[in-house]
């Protein structure tokens, strides 16, 4: 039972080009078989059924390739204004900081030129950098990457994106992500796959973390999932965990 609903899954997800190399063939079948066909032609029941079929599978095919295109293009639209969006007024502000702070050692350093140039340079210890924190804890075989994007929702001014990829393929994926602060609203979808089925999300009792799950596309390495969290304060990524419903 389980195969012949991947299979169904499956065939919805291809029917645009599905439908299309079935009408090839069917013209195919007309160019090498012509006798058969005007024997078909014949019945009154095929002479309406054919046309009809072939009509139902060219529109069919026409009406889910304008869907997905349209779902692709919503899905490069949610990554690309992420990208275009990092300087963020956050951003500018911390960039004028350091700016003033550039100017003012400029300042410092005219004004003890004389002195610097008198006095012998001694050289100086160097400081190590400090040690870079560990990212937060992420589900095994698995990694994110997280960044702010515009939101969309007025009541939450602040948007999240989160980005987890997976080395292995997951089937009925199912992940929990936690962030520091409140959240008021999430969704997500899998890059490059139009169609999701057996999807369930929400936010938990805390709201601090988004659930959610699909039964399908597999979680693979070549589609990674995109989340999308809204706030009123700026948020960041706790945790993730794999889930088991």
């Amino acid at each position: 039972m389980h195969t012949v609903y991947v299979v169904l899954l499956w065939i919805i997800d291809s029917w645009p080009d599905l439908s299309a190399f079935v009408l090839m063939l069917g013209a195919l079948f007309l160019g090498i078989f012509p006798g058969k066909v005007a024997a078909l032609e014949r019945n009154n029941a095929w002479r309406l059924a054919v046309p009809l079929l072939v009509g139902a599978m060219g529109i069919s095919g026409f009406v889910e390739g304008l869907h997905q295109k349209g779902v692709f293009q919503g899905q490069i639209q949610s990554l690309s204004t992420g990208v275009l969006s990092e300087a963020t007024k956050g951003d500018i502000n911390s960039l004028t900081t350091h700016i003033d702070d550039g100017f003012t050692r400029v300042v410092d350093a005219i004004t003890n030129l004389s002195a610097i140039c008198k006095a012998p340079s001694r050289p100086q210890a160097q400081v190590p950098p400090p040690p870079t924190p560990l990212p937060p804890p992420i589900l095994q075989n698995a990694h994110f990457a997280a960044r702010r994007v515009p939101s969309t929702k007025p009541e939450s001014p602040y948007a999240l994106q989160v980005v987890v990829q997976t080395d292995i393929p997951v089937e009925g994926a199912a992940l929990e992500i936690d962030f520091d602060q409140p959240i008021d609203d999430g969704d997500f979808f899998v890059a490059g796959q139009a169609v999701m089925m057996s999807v369930r999300k929400g936010i938990t009792a805390d709201h601090k973390g988004f659930v959610f799950s699909f039964g399908f596309p597999s979680w693979t390495p070549e589609h990674p999932i995109v989340v999308t969290v809204y706030s009123k304060q700026p948020a960041q990524v706790a945790g993730i965990k794999m889930l088991h419903f």
